[in-house]
């Protein structure tokens, strides 16, 4: 069953197939077969999607809700991933992993490498950090020289350029206009490149119109795994919520600002930064809240990012 688990690099995939061995142990038992089916099926995109409802499910459970597994809607036949209940609120979850397909654009490995830096080294940011990059960068980039490029742009506000051979990156420094008050890493941005905004925006549209079918008038929650696909961390899933009119005349105020029209139906969007094998502990989870609907209380608190490692338990279980 952890095939696809031993193949992966990470060192902590015992602490992995640890964690996993847990919460099949507390997952009911009425649908664990099914579970146990999926992840046992040769086919990576369907073990993934499964082990993010797993994801989803201990997040929950670790909540102290009541979680019924694929609740039936008898009026209108249909089903949703997780139905919810915590301190008499009522809620629904419905999970969907996003662009699991890789491309060369995403086989940029010492970009990504790069922007790791960026995150590791500097946390409890003052400013959000924009990055925009074009081409490909062929060699790996000094950890000494990009963390001085960094603290200036912090000190100073003045955008910073790294360029090597037919590669460039673009550093900015902004405010931080949000209800956080931690700046973040976006990006990088990819001039020119493929955009992954509409994959993210096909998966959100797809799940909204599959609810709207359902009528039901709970709050509904999209949570969804961005993985493998061109994203660029925190910028794709702003364009893919939000409308024109507010992306061009300034970035979107989350929690105040409501969602583009085909989302109208959604309460609030979970947006897993790629929680895949070997990222469990530092992949990033944030909640976009529609101000047209409710959100439940016991959620509240990811309107400010997590880390998915501590969401889950991961971090609390040794190698």
């Amino acid at each position: 069953m952890y095939k696809f688990l031993h193949n992966n690099e990470s060192p902590h995939k015992f602490k992995i197939e640890n964690w996993l061995n847990l919460w099949l142990g507390k997952y009911p038992n009425n649908h664990l077969g099914e579970l146990n089916r999926y992840l046992h099926l040769n086919d990576f995109s369907q073990f993934v999607s499964e082990y993010f409802e797993l994801q989803i499910f201990s997040i929950l459970n670790r909540l102290d809700c009541e979680v019924e597994i694929h609740p039936p809607f008898l009026a209108t036949q249909k089903s949703v991933d997780f139905g919810v209940r915590n301190n008499g609120e009522k809620f629904y979850v419905e999970a969907t992993v996003c662009g699991l397909g890789k491309s060369e654009f995403r086989e940029n490995k010492n970009e990504e490498d790069l922007v790791e830096k960026i995150k590791g080294n500097f946390t409890n940011l003052q400013y959000h950090i924009w990055l925009k990059s074009d081409g490909l960068l062929k060699e790996t980039f000094s950890k000494k020289r990009l963390i001085a490029k960094t603290q200036v742009l912090l000190d100073t506000g003045e955008p910073q350029t790294i360029q090597i051979g037919n590669w460039k990156m673009i550093m900015t420094r902004e405010l931080i206009h949000s209800g956080s008050n931690v700046g973040r890493v976006w990006g990088p941005m990819k001039a020119g490149y493929f955009d992954g905004i509409k994959l993210f925006q096909n998966a959100l549209r797809k799940k909204s119109k599959d609810w709207k079918k359902k009528r039901i008038n709970n709050p509904f929650i999209i949570a969804i795994n961005a993985c493998d696909i061109e994203y660029s961390s925190n910028y794709d899933e702003i364009n893919a919520i939000y409308p024109d009119e507010i992306l061009i005349n300034r970035n979107p105020i989350v929690g105040k600002d409501a969602f583009d029209s085909f989302l109208s139906c959604v309460a609030g969007i979970l947006v897993f930064n790629n929680a895949t094998f070997g990222r469990e502990e530092t992949a990033t989870v944030r909640l976009f809240k529609n101000p047209h609907h409710t959100i439940p209380k016991c959620l509240a608190f990811l309107e400010q990012e997590h880390k998915l490692g501590d969401l889950i338990g991961l971090n609390e279980i040794k190698d």
